[in-house]
């Protein structure tokens, strides 16, 4: 029963280790505001992060993404910015959207 159980919990601490994080904040470039609600793709992936009421976001890829991530962030009232993102991260990353 205990061989059972511990084959699953190694497979899943291997996906883990396997992942790259991209954290990050999103906000207004006209008021430096954190922005909620915006979105943002990294291309060629189906891994989408919406920014929480802080302009906060975190996006899990895991490591087939490669050493580049396009990174796509848009929001109703802002200009679409697109954005390429180097593997992996040592700081969060800063985005400012203009209104539109």
């Amino acid at each position: 029963m205990k061989k059972k159980l511990l084959i699953p919990l190694m497979c899943c601490n291997i996906f883990v280790l396997a992942q790259q994080q991209i954290t990050g904040v999103v906000q207004d470039a006209t008021t430096s505001q954190p922005i909620a609600n915006i979105r943002i793709a990294a291309a060629d992936t189906k891994t989408i992060a919406i920014t929480d009421k802080n302009g906060r976001f975190t996006i899990l890829l895991d490591e087939r993404t490669g050493k580049t991530v396009k990174l796509r962030i848009s929001g109703s009232g802002y200009v679409t910015r697109n954005q390429t993102a180097e593997l992996p991260l040592k700081n969060s990353m800063l985005f400012l959207l203009d209104p539109k």
